[in-house]
């Protein structure tokens, strides 16, 4: 959770105002709250290895906060760091989001492909054929989600309630195609606050708002009670499923 405080100084600065990180008790000012985000981030993909030089990365961009995050900051760190092959952003054609999708990849010189909703078989996991797209249509490598620290507490929650199988979302890698997820490790109130801070040009009533399964709803509910007593509580979380994931590739692949 987030709060602000103008009765702190920022802990790096020390300027005012400042938001205070509950699960770290950090203060931070805006712009070195936005600078933290975007370092959260970088760390986060040379940490796990994410990606590398070469890479042929497309990024589900469905208009939303996470997605449009993730787009801005991948493009930044791509061209700096690992300078990879140009990133083409991967889109579904339905609601209004579209067309500021459209002028977000034009303003950046992204390359976009919109694939018609109709072309979507609502019988088959949504994510495998997004990863089916993105690997044998558009020959990438590296599939970005915009999968937040908030939502991936959640899928695993729900995963282990109801005894599915966890390891799809992190670190999942096959012949053809790698999926990553960069804003792992930060929570959704963090990705609102930056998003505000940043400017971006999309309106509050143009960003694509998910519609959550009423379990999904209930778990995050769930979630948010635990943090007011365990702030950490999702980051408990994603170490566990990453440890997880770790054991399950090792037992697959014994050295």
């Amino acid at each position: 959770m987030i709060s602000f405080n103008i009765s702190k100084n920022c802990f790096k600065c020390n300027k005012t105002p400042t938001i205070q990180r509950r699960h770290s008790g950090q203060f931070l000012c805006l712009d070195c709250f936005k600078s933290s985000i975007e370092k959260i981030i970088s760390k986060t993909i040379a940490k796990y290895n994410m990606l590398s030089p070469n890479d042929n990365i497309i990024i589900a961009l469905s208009g939303s906060k996470n997605s449009i995050t993730l787009l801005y900051n991948l493009k930044k760190i791509q061209e700096k760091a690992y300078r990879t092959r140009p990133i083409i952003a991967l889109s579904i054609d339905e609601g209004n989001t579209i067309e500021l999708t459209r002028d977000l990849c034009a303003s950046l010189s992204i390359e976009q492909v919109i694939i018609n909703s109709n072309e979507i078989n609502k019988g088959e996991p949504f994510l495998l054929q997004l990863v089916e797209i993105a690997s044998t249509n558009l020959g990438g490598n590296i599939l970005a989600l915009g999968y937040n620290l908030t939502n991936l507490s959640n899928i695993f929650l729900n995963q282990l309630i109801f005894s599915k199988d966890p390891f799809q979302i992190v670190n999942h890698q096959d012949d053809t195609i790698k999926m990553i997820t960069p804003l792992m490790r930060i929570p959704k109130e963090e990705i609102n606050i930056y998003y505000k801070i940043k400017k971006m040009r999309i309106g509050k009533d143009q960003v694509q708002k998910k519609r959550d399964s009423i379990v999904q709803i209930h778990t995050e509910n769930f979630l948010n009670d635990c943090k007011s007593f365990s702030p950490e509580i999702e980051f408990n979380l994603l170490n566990g499923l990453l440890e997880l994931t770790e054991i399950n590739n090792q037992s697959k692949n014994p050295t």
